[in-house]
Order: structure tokens, then C-alpha cells, then sequence
């Protein structure tokens, strides 16, 4: 009887941990996501013309991305300093996938100003404001009150 409530015990003991771990992973992705989405949405909101978040000329980004990993490296949290590196990735990766969506621009064939999206078509790429391709279905136009075509592609920044 008492093998079996080791085992039992045992058992339990190492789901334990495993939870723990994957809660782990799903914070970490979480936090690296998050911090990733508010800088891209902070960048949007607040940007200037050209979506430059600068505080004292710095991209606001990278700055807390390096700040962040700094005060992770001198334990500034203690025992929380990996979420101050989960933030600071977050931060270097929205500054770099903005870097690399602008150099990518910069290399394109396509005319400055031409909003386009991903994706090549017999004849050029496919044009986002205006377009009569519909990503939901053939159809265009409203379907249960939803005007599909209304909503704004997060994509494209307004002129």
C-alpha cells in the first residue's frame, strides 16, 4: 500500500513540475508578445508621420528594450529579473521587425506611397486601399450587418 502512495506521490510530483514549466513558457511568450504588440500599437497611436517613437531621440523601443535587459543583468528584480529580459526581447524585437519592414520598403520595386500587401499576383502585387479582393470569401460588401470591407487593415497607416 505504501509503494503505491509513493508512486502516486511521485506522479503527481512530476506534473507538478511539468505545469510549472509550461506555465513558464506561456508567461515568457506572453510577456514577449505583449510588450511586442504595446510598442507596435503605442508606435501607431503616437508615432509621427514617418511611426518614429522617439524619447530624447532614442527609438522608445530599443530603449527600454536595452534598459530593461541592463536592470535584468544587475538583479534589479531579484528573482523576477528573467520577465525584465521577457520585456526588454519584446521591445528589441518590435524595433526590429519595424527596421526590418522599413529596409524591406526601401528595397522594394514598388513605387513610394503605393500601399500594397504581401503577396505576388500575375499582375504586380495586390493594392490594399481601394481593393476589391475580399480576404474573408468572393463576395464583397456587408453580410449580417458586418461590413467586411470597413475594417481597417492594421497593416496600412492612413494617409
Amino acid at each position: 500500500m505504501a509503494s503505491k502512495y509513493e508512486a502516486l506521490k511521485t506522479k503527481l510530483a512530476n506534473w507538478k513540475e511539468k505545469g510549472q514549466e509550461t506555465l513558464g513558457s506561456v508567461l515568457q511568450t506572453v510577456e514577449i508578445g505583449g510588450t511586442s504588440f504595446a510598442f507596435g500599437f503605442m508606435r501607431g497611436k503616437m508615432g509621427d508621420g514617418n511611426g518614429d517613437l522617439d524619447v530624447v531621440g532614442v527609438p522608445a523601443s530599443l530603449g527600454t528594450g536595452i534598459l530593461m535587459h541592463g536592470l535584468g543583468f544587475m538583479g534589479v528584480f531579484g528573482k523576477h529579473s528573467e520577465h525584465a529580459h521577457n520585456v526588454g526581447d519584446g521591445a528589441i524585437a518590435e524595433y526590429a521587425a519595424v527596421q526590418g519592414m522599413r529596409m524591406g520598403r526601401a528595397r522594394s520595386d514598388v513605387a513610394p506611397g503605393t500601399k500594397t500587401i504581401a503577396g505576388q499576383r500575375a499582375s504586380g502585387r495586390l493594392p490594399v486601399g481601394g481593393q476589391t479582393h475580399n480576404p474573408f470569401g468572393a463576395r464583397t460588401g456587408s453580410f449580417g450587418g458586418f461590413n467586411r470591407n470597413a475594417v481597417a487593415n492594421p497593416f496600412v497607416r492612413a494617409s
